[in-house]
């Protein structure tokens, strides 16, 4: 079983289509990107180049969510 995975963004949030069907259907789904925003907002960080070869780029600060415990935060 194939599943396409599309994203449409729109002002209010963004739908995920898994067959094109659902697209129109009464079995939306719909995401609201205002704490997804705010969350990568608090946590943006410089970049640097992680790999040469790939030109893979990682974060130079990890990301932190304080509505998680301290306890469990990895570092």
């Amino acid at each position: 079983m194939l599943i396409i995975l599309m994203f449409h963004i729109f002002i209010s949030g963004l739908q995920l289509i898994f067959d094109e069907s659902q697209k129109d259907g009464t079995n939306q789904i719909w995401i609201d990107v205002y704490d997804i925003i705010e969350f990568l907002q608090k946590n943006k960080s410089e970049v640097y180049l992680s790999n040469k070869e790939t030109k893979d780029y990682s974060r130079k600060y990890d990301l932190i969510d304080y509505d998680i415990p301290r306890f469990l935060w990895k570092y």
